[in-house]
Order: structure tokens, then C-alpha cells, then sequence
């Protein structure tokens, strides 16, 4: 039903070379994403990104539901499963509306309960709406959960030990079992 996965933007690319993201045009974005993200699932490309960026790490989440994209490439920013962490925590806790800032892109995320197995997942810019979507709540919370705890894990196990990442595969771990006790 859904499919995740996380890229990262090279930093020679076109596009991380606009310091000014709101100057990125989607198409430009778009047309560059073969040359300008390193899949994390590649370890070798993966490895070799490490020996040049070494701290700060642009990630680009790629989630499908049911084979259509709903969010992309365009969404890139720093620290981004950061922020969605923050997000499900804030949804959890309240179980009716969390919101999350991105730290670069300058955005809005947001979950809403809209009935007991449903949630709306919505991004905000510049108090302009890019995406709303209502998805099976249990589901795409589980999958942004696994997508997260994936994406650290396969960071750590690639070598990269930074303690953020540690703590940030921790606090995944912590979410997947809290959502395993409100499901049950």
C-alpha cells in the first residue's frame, strides 16, 4: 500500500547550490533527481557521499500510496525524518492534529484525525497548500515510522555513528513500539 524511501541531495548539485530554495523550480528539481540524490539503498554511492558531507545531510522522502506519489523530491530538506519524528509524536500524543515546521524548506507538515481510521496529511508553504491527502491512519503512520527507523538504521550500519543519528533510530524505535501498543 505504501512505499518509502529516502534519498539524499548531493551537495555539487544544480539544485543544492540554490541557497535560496524558494528560487528551485519543481521542474528543475524534478528533471535533476537522477544526478542529484544518492539512494540510500545504493551502499557504495552511499559510502562515497559520506568521504564529502560529512554533518548536515538534505533528505528526500519518496512515499507512494498505492503506486501514486504523494510526496516527492521537491520536498527536500535538512533534518526532514527529524521533523516527521516530531510530527508523530506531537499526532500520538494528542491523537487530533499535530503540526511540524521544517527546518529548511520552510514548510508545514501536518496530521489530522478526521475519523477514528482516518488521517488528513497535508503540506503547507508560504500559507499556501502543496498536498492534502486523507490516508488509512494506522498504515501511513507504521510506514512513516518503518521509513524512518530504516533510514537511520541503514545509516548507522553504513558507518555513519553520529550521535544524532543514534538518537534518532532510538526515538524511532520508541514510536514504532508506541504505535504497536495503540494498535493492539
Amino acid at each position: 500500500m505504501f512505499s518509502i524511501h529516502t534519498y539524499l541531495l548531493k551537495g555539487n548539485s544544480v539544485i543544492a547550490s540554490e541557497l535560496d530554495l524558494d528560487h528551485v523550480h519543481k521542474g528543475v528539481i524534478l528533471e535533476n533527481i537522477e544526478h542529484s540524490f544518492v539512494d540510500i539503498r545504493n551502499e557504495l554511492e552511499v559510502k562515497q557521499y559520506f568521504q564529502t558531507y560529512k554533518k548536515f545531510f538534505r533528505e528526500a522522502i519518496l512515499i507512494k500510496f498505492n503506486d501514486d506519489i504523494i510526496f516527492d523530491f521537491t520536498y527536500y530538506d535538512l533534518t526532514l525524518w527529524s521533523s516527521f519524528a516530531s510530527l508523530i509524536e506531537d499526532f500520538l500524543a494528542t491523537d487530533s492534529k499535530a503540526t511540524e515546521e521544517t527546518v529548511h524548506y520552510q514548510a508545514s507538515i501536518s496530521l489530522e484525525n478526521t475519523d477514528q481510521d482516518k488521517v488528513l496529511f497535508s503540506v503547507v508553504k508560504m500559507n499556501k497548500i502543496q498536498l492534502e491527502i486523507e490516508l488509512p491512519k494506522y498504515t501511513f503512520l507504521r510506514a512513516l515510522v518503518d521509513g524512518g527507523l530504516h533510514y537511520y538504521t541503514t545509516m548507522c550500519n553504513y558507518g555513519y555513528s553520529h550521535i544524532s543519528f543514534t538518537n534518532m533510530k532510538s526515538c524511532y524505535e520508541e514510536l514504532a513500539v508506541k504505535l504497536d501498543n495503540l494498535i493492539k
